[in-house]
């Protein structure tokens, strides 16, 4: 799993840089790469900076988490370490679709310096259930703020909305039923088994045996809640802190182009409607669509004059930017383990 994500780097960065060519050249009206120079000089440059600061702050929380519950196991790391395994899974989660490839990488490094599977394993799905939590309650609270804005309107980014929250809330239900429930656990697994029972799949053992690991971790991650309270309660307020910092450069955005009339929570719970409603979507970065979800949005805070110069500052502070400091850390990081691992593969083919 791991070789072929490594693999498909190549591959997944042609895919990407085509979407970015295309949201930017054909979805965004009248964009020009000349906007992107005259949105940097129309905002305050300062403001600007600590929206990029603000990302790697959001890198650095979750870099917190996994220092903790790596502690917890006994393992002595330090902060810049796992610094380093969450800008490699967010690069990761941007390159691939739906995020998928940033937690089976983050294992990868972390057994690259002796952390058991089952270990970071464990870790990645607490952290990643107390981020689902966080992100689809802020989300509920941004729909509920946004309800008269959102049935005005008509159309495709409508009902790309309404089936973000209903996805991302279904999922927050199968994480939490999954780790909570035990019959729940039994009977997810009796309709996997008949469903690979049924349908014509070669190697059905293996696929049985990977449901099965699937399930066990959620079981352990309620053991682990259940013996750990106190610092799944220190993650839960960490990652509250994690995403509101990503959801502040919106507003830090909004002020650096000089508007101060929208109160800070509803521009924070807003970008929080916007960010869930695109990110179960099947596309590296949600690129595209989160530009157009911008422009949809948004126009509730920016008029059309400005609403361009808004979009290129916001996605380039909380993605792209962070994106390529990312791309840059990891390859500097783990390049030459990793490349060196694929030379041997080659040899020993």
């Amino acid at each position: 799993m791991n070789n072929k994500i490594i693999k498909n780097v190549p591959r997944n960065i042609i895919i990407m840089a085509l979407l970015i060519f295309i949201t930017f050249k054909y979805l965004i009206t009248g964009f020009t790469s000349k906007d992107i120079f005259k949105a940097i000089k129309n905002a305050d440059g300062k403001l600007l900076v600590f929206s990029i600061v603000l990302s790697i702050i959001y890198i650095l929380c979750e870099a917190f988490n996994t220092k903790n519950m790596l502690k917890s196991y006994g393992y002595k790391t330090d902060i810049f370490r796992t610094a380093m395994y969450a800008f490699s899974g967010y690069f990761f989660s941007g390159l691939t679709p739906s995020a998928t490839g940033g937690q089976p990488m983050q294992v990868f490094i972390m057994k690259k310096d002796n952390i058991k599977i089952s270990h970071s394993s464990l870790i990645l799905m607490i952290e990643l259930c107390v981020y689902q939590f966080v992100t689809v309650i802020m989300a509920v609270i941004g729909f509920y703020y946004n309800y008269d804005y959102i049935f005005s309107k008509k159309g495709l980014n409508v009902w790309i909305i309404y089936l973000g929250i209903f996805i991302n809330l279904l999922i927050f239900l199968f994480i939490v039923f999954a780790i909570f429930s035990g019959r729940f656990i039994k009977f997810i697994r009796r309709i996997a088994f008949f469903a690979i029972n049924k349908l014509p799949l070669s190697e059905k053992d293996d696929k049985k045996n990977m449901i099965n690991k699937g399930l066990d971790d959620y079981r352990n991650s309620s053991i682990f809640i259940k013996k750990n309270k106190k610092l799944v309660s220190i993650i839960l307020l960490t990652t509250t802190i994690q995403v509101t910092v990503l959801y502040t450069i919106s507003y830090i955005v909004y002020r650096s182009l000089g508007f101060n009339n929208i109160a800070y929570y509803r521009i924070i719970f807003l970008q929080a409607l916007a960010y869930v409603s695109v990110s179960s979507l099947p596309l590296p970065g949600a690129i595209g669509v989160s530009e157009k979800l911008f422009q949809f949005l948004f126009l509730s805070v920016y008029n059309k004059d400005v609403i361009t110069d808004a979009l290129v500052l916001t996605r380039g502070a909380n993605f792209y930017v962070l994106f390529a400091i990312s791309a840059l850390i990891f390859f500097v990081s783990f390049g030459e383990y990793i490349f060196k691992q694929k030379k041997e593969e080659v040899k020993n083919v």
